[in-house]
């Protein structure tokens, strides 16, 4: 799914947004440009920071053991970074299940909307 976070902050602070947990055992955690994923199997669970001149770092944030129900063991793909103090525009696609995980889908802001493309498909989404 896509998600879109516009914020106003009244002063700088850091942010953590997360994708969904993934096994660790034996999984193969894998940070580039602007997306973290993990991956076993043929599974894998990915997020991608998607906004122009974003700043967000990928992270594989491990848990503490059986914090999570599902995975005694697991890592969360994530995004971290600082937003400043203002207007700020924070677009991410977070992906989990079995998929080319290397496809990542675009996103265009223009004419009031936004215009996020995976694969051959288009959602447009109103701005306000």
């Amino acid at each position: 799914h896509v998600r879109i976070h516009e914020i106003d902050a009244a002063r700088p602070f850091r942010v953590f947004e997360g994708g969904f947990a993934f096994p660790s055992d034996g999984a193969k955690g894998v940070r580039a440009g602007s997306s973290a994923k993990m991956e076993k199997d043929g599974e894998a669970s990915m997020i991608v920071a998607l906004e122009k001149n974003g700043t967000r770092k990928p992270v594989l944030q491990g848990t503490a053991p059986n914090t999570n129900l599902i995975f005694p063991n697991a890592t969360i793909p994530g995004l971290a970074g600082e937003i400043p103090q203002g207007k700020s525009l924070l677009v991410t696609a977070v992906f989990a299940g079995t998929h080319d995980a290397d496809q990542v889908p675009e996103c265009e802001i223009a004419d009031g909307e936004f215009r996020v493309r995976f694969a051959d498909r288009t959602v447009v989404v109103p701005r306000n």
